[in-house]
């Protein structure tokens, strides 16, 4: 079974999740449709994992995880949940997969990120 490929922006100060703004590739860049120029917005891929509540998983979300909360990112060869605090290593996120839950995510509440 193949994963779903899917992305999220943000941008204007919002969080965009509708197929309709991406609209194809120029020259290994994102084309979007309905921004303005100069504004560059910033692309979220979905990990192809769901939280405990069914709520899909994308890049810099943050969760509640089993020992910790933490920051989803790529790293080298896989998704993985970044301690907050930083004084653990980070955690393959499919480690953790359906016990973890979104709490938010870097744009719309970066308070989640201090300690």
């Amino acid at each position: 079974m193949a994963r779903t490929i899917k992305f999220r922006i943000w941008i204007n100060n919002k969080m965009d999740y509708s197929p309709e703004t991406f609209t194809g590739w120029l020259n290994d860049n994102f084309i979007f449709d309905g921004y303005d120029e100069g504004k560059e917005p910033i692309v979220m891929q979905y990990t192809g994992l769901k939280d405990k509540n069914g709520k899909d998983v994308y890049e810099g979300d943050i969760v509640k995880g089993t020992a910790c909360n933490g920051q989803i990112y790529w790293l080298d060869s896989g998704w993985v949940l970044d301690p907050i605090p930083t004084d653990r290593f980070a955690t393959p996120l499919h480690y953790e997969n359906e016990r973890v839950e979104i709490i938010g995510n870097l744009y719309e509440s970066p308070e989640l990120l201090s300690n």
